[in-house]
C-alpha cells in the first residue's frame, strides 16, 4: 500500500482527537446551531471567516483520503472514522443553509456519499431527503441510491444508455469525424461508464430480492405442512 496515504491517514487520525480539531467541530457547530436558529447577526459569537474555510478543506481532503484507501482495497476502521467526521462537518456547515447556497447541494451530496461508504447507511438516507434535486444525471442517480429508490435506478441509466453517443463504437466514430473533440469523449465516456456502473448495481440487488423473495417462499412453504 501506498506508504503516503497511510500517513495522511495516520495523521488525520491523531489530529481528529486532538484540541485543535475540537475547537475547530465546536465552533463550526457553533455556527451551524445559530444558522439553524436563526440567531441576529449581532447576537452571534465572533467566529473566524477562516473557520468554516478549513472545516470545509479538511472535509474533502479527508474524503480524498478514503477513497484512495479504497482504490488500494485496504478500507479500514481509520477510513470510517475520517469519512465519518468529514461527513459530520460538510453537514453541519450546510445542512441549515438556504436551498440557493453555493457548493450547499454538492456538499451535502459529498456528506451523504462519506456516511454510506463509512457504513452510516441511515443518515446518508436521511441527509439526501433534505437534499434539493439537481440536473446533473450521474448525481441524481446516485441521489436514488441514497434514497433507496432503487427500482427508478434501470429506468434512468437505460434512458442514457439507450443514446447513440454512449455506443463506444459511435463515440469512436465521432472523434475521428472531428465531431465531438477528445475532452468531450471522455465526458461521454466516463459518464456512460458511470451510469453502467449503476446498472450493474440495480442487477445486483434485483437478483438479491429475487432470491430472497425465492427464499421466502421456500421457508413459507416447509412451515405450512408444520403448522397445520
Amino acid at each position: 500500500m501506498n506508504a503516503d496515504i497511510k500517513l495522511t491517514l495516520n495523521e488525520a487520525a491523531e489530529y481528529l482527537t486532538g484540541p485543535k480539531y475540537v475547537d475547530l467541530y465546536a465552533k463550526t457547530q457553533a455556527l451551524d446551531i445559530h444558522q439553524f436558529r436563526g440567531t441576529p447577526q449581532h447576537l452571534r459569537p465572533r467566529i473566524s471567516e477562516q473557520v468554516p474555510k478549513r472545516a470545509f478543506e479538511i472535509a474533502y481532503n479527508y474524503v480524498l483520503d478514503a477513497l484512495k484507501y479504497f482504490e488500494e482495497e485496504a478500507a479500514n476502521d481509520e477510513t470510517d472514522i475520517a469519512l465519518q467526521h468529514a461527513a459530520q462537518l460538510l453537514e453541519k456547515l450546510f445542512l441549515n443553509r438556504p436551498a440557493d447556497t453555493p457548493h450547499r447541494t454538492m456538499a451535502l451530496q459529498t456528506a451523504a456519499l462519506a456516511y454510506y461508504l463509512a457504513g452510516h447507511y441511515a443518515r446518508a438516507f436521511v441527509l439526501m431527503r433534505g437534499v434539493i434535486d439537481v440536473e446533473d444525471r450521474p448525481t441524481y442517480i446516485m441521489r436514488l441510491l441514497f434514497l433507496r429508490e432503487v427500482h427508478k435506478i434501470r429506468y434512468e441509466t437505460l434512458k442514457v444508455l439507450g443514446q447513440r453517443v454512449f455506443i463506444d463504437a459511435h463515440l469512436t466514430d465521432l472523434v475521428r469525424r472531428g465531431d465531438i473533440d477528445d475532452i468531450e469523449a471522455v465526458k461521454y465516456a466516463l459518464e456512460g461508464t458511470i451510469n453502467r456502473a449503476f446498472l450493474f448495481f440495480y442487477e445486483y440487488a434485483n437478483i438479491r430480492y429475487r432470491k430472497f423473495d425465492r427464499a421466502s417462499y421456500c421457508i413459507h412453504t416447509l412451515r405450512s405442512p408444520i403448522e397445520h
